[in-house]
C-alpha cells in the first residue's frame, strides 16, 4: 500500500510538471504576441521574450546534434556526415518527442520498460538528456525570464518622457504568464531540492552534477564501452555528476566489455543501488571479472 501510495504522488508530479510546461510555453506564447501588437516601442522586450521561448529549445536541438555526432564515432565518413546532416535538418521535430518521452519514463516503472525497448544510443542520451533539460528549464530560462518579467510589471518605466516603454496589459497576458513562471519556477526548484536531498547533496553541488553530466564525456564513454572499443583500457568518469539512472547505463555497457581494466567513478552521485548495478555488471563478465583490477569506488569494490 505505501508503494502503491508513493508512485501515485510520483505520478502525480509528473502530470503537474507536464502541465506547467505546457501552460509556460502557452502563457509566454501569449505574452509575446500581447507585446508585439502593443503600440509602445518594446522592441528590447519582444526579442528578449522570444529568446527565453526557444534558448532551451535550441540548446536541446544542438546537444541532440553533439550526441548524434558522438554516436557516429566509428563509421565511415559519409554515414557520420549523413546522420549529422539529418539531426540538424530534423532535430527540432525530435526535440517534442524527447520531452515527451522524459516524462513519460519519469512515471513510477515506466523507465526500465520503455528503456527495454531503446537502443542503446538513445538510452544514454536520454540520461543526459534529462540533466540538461533540468538545468536549461530551472537556471538558464525559468529564472531570467521570471526577472525580466516582474521588470516588465513593477520596473520603473513608462513615465514622463518615457512613457511608451509601458507596457499597457489590457488582457492579463502578463499577470497570467508571471503567475505561472512563479508556480513554475518553484515546482522546479523544489524538485531540485528533493533530487538534492535524495542523493544527499546541497542544491548548488547537485546542479553542478547535472551540468557535469550534460556537458562531460559520458555519453560518449558508454558508446565506446558498448562498442567494446580496443583502446578504452581506462574509463574515467570521476565527479561527472552519475546518478543512479547512469549508473544503471554504465552497468549495460560493462556487461559484454572485454577490454577495460581500469575504471574510475569516484565523486559522483548514484547511491549503493547504482553502485551494485556496476558491481553485478563487472561480477556478471568473467572476461572483465579478471580484467578490472582498478576500481576506485569503494562501495564497487567490495562487491566486486
Amino acid at each position: 500500500a505505501a508503494a502503491a501510495a508513493a508512485a501515485a504522488v510520483v505520478g502525480t508530479i509528473v502530470l503537474v510538471r507536464a502541465a506547467l510546461l505546457f501552460l509556460d510555453i502557452f502563457t509566454d506564447v501569449h505574452l509575446i504576441l500581447a507585446v508585439r501588437a502593443d503600440p509602445g516601442d518594446h522592441g528590447w522586450w519582444f526579442g528578449l521574450l522570444v529568446y527565453f521561448l526557444l534558448q532551451a529549445y535550441v540548446v536541446a536541438w544542438a546537444f541532440l546534434v553533439y550526441h548524434v555526432r558522438i554516436a557516429s564515432e566509428g563509421l565511415d565518413r559519409a554515414t557520420r556526415r549523413r546522420n549529422v546532416a539529418l539531426a540538424v535538418c530534423f532535430g527540432w521535430a525530435a526535440v517534442p518527442l524527447c520531452d515527451l518521452l522524459m516524462l513519460a519514463m519519469a512515471f513510477p516503472g515506466a523507465a526500465k520498460r520503455i528503456n527495454a525497448r531503446l537502443p542503446e544510443s538513445v538510452r544514454v542520451f536520454m540520461v543526459v538528456y534529462t540533466a540538461l533539460r533540468a538545468v536549461s528549464e530551472s537556471v538558464f530560462e525559468s529564472l531570467p525570464q521570471l526577472v525580466m518579467q516582474l521588470w516588465m510589471r513593477y520596473g520603473p518605466h513608462g513615465v514622463g518622457e518615457d512613457a511608451d516603454a509601458a507596457f499597457v496589459d489590457d488582457d492579463g497576458a502578463l499577470a497570467m504568464a508571471l503567475s505561472v513562471s512563479i508556480i513554475h519556477l518553484v515546482f522546479e526548484m523544489l524538485s531540485l531540492v528533493h533530487s538534492a536531498r535524495a542523493q544527499n547533496l546541497g542544491v548548488l553541488q547537485y546542479l553542478r552534477g547535472l551540468v557535469r553530466l550534460a556537458s562531460g564525456d559520458f555519453a560518449s564513454l558508454v558508446i565506446k564501452i558498448t562498442r567494446n572499443d580496443p583502446d578504452l583500457v581506462k574509463v574515467d568518469l570521476v565527479d561527472q555528476g552519475l546518478d543512479n539512472d547512469a549508473a544503471g547505463q554504465l552497468a549495460l555497457a560493462l556487461k559484454e566489455n572485454t577490454v577495460v581494466r581500469e575504471l574510475k567513478v569516484s565523486g559522483n552521485a548514484f547511491d549503493d543501488d547504482g553502485a551494485k548495478a556496476v558491481a553485478d555488471a563487472i561480477c556478471g563478465n568473467d572476461t572483465l571479472l579478471v580484467n578490472a583490477k582498478d576500481v576506485d569506488d569503494d562501495r564497487i569494490r567490495k562487491q566486486v
